[in-house]
């Protein structure tokens, strides 16, 4: 008996190219909204707070925060990952883990996630425009400093918990 051994080579699609092809899946706004919201719910929040900064001239800045169960680095660099693992809950949402990714950047070009679990703070951010210059999958950690005003305000949207996260779109 012989075995056949296939070639196989990685033959990814290009990161620039699909990214933008996952903003186009037909999302509406109050849909995104509700994705984004279910991730909170999943994660046992009490309590969601949204808030538009709309400045003239600027993009607006969307952020929701809330006080779940907050996310460590691992579990947050999971949540970023597009196909992100299942959760266990039949009730939520989320199926394929591309949710909070493709709800978010159908309406923005630069997703960023704040998490606080364990008195720690963890940052990740999706910047399309990088994604797109380099052509590649770029998960970045912006430097908590920048963030001294989201962090004051998950802190106020969780200080009954001292956990939560805040998510932001720009």
């Amino acid at each position: 008996m012989t075995t056949n051994e296939v070639k196989t080579k990685v033959h990814g699609p290009s990161a620039a190219r699909m990214v933008e092809s996952l903003r186009d899946t037909g999302y509406v706004f109050t849909t995104a909204i509700a994705d984004i919201i279910d991730n909170s719910v999943a994660a046992g929040a009490t309590k969601i707070a949204l808030t538009l900064d709309l400045q003239f001239g600027e993009n607006p800045i969307l952020t929701i925060a809330d006080n779940g169960k907050g996310m460590d680095e691992t579990e947050l660099e999971a949540a970023m990952t597009y196909g992100s693992p299942k959760r266990p809950s039949p009730k939520s949402l989320g199926k394929f883990g591309i949710g909070l990714k493709t709800a978010s950047t159908s309406f923005c070009r630069k997703l960023t996630v704040l998490s606080r679990k364990d008195s720690q703070y963890h940052i990740r951010q999706w910047d399309l425009d990088t994604i797109a210059r380099e052509d590649n999958w770029l998960l970045l950690e912006p430097d908590l400093e920048q963030y001294e005003e989201d962090r004051e305000f998950l802190d106020s949207t969780s200080a009954d918990t001292s956990t939560g996260t805040l998510v932001i779109w720009e």
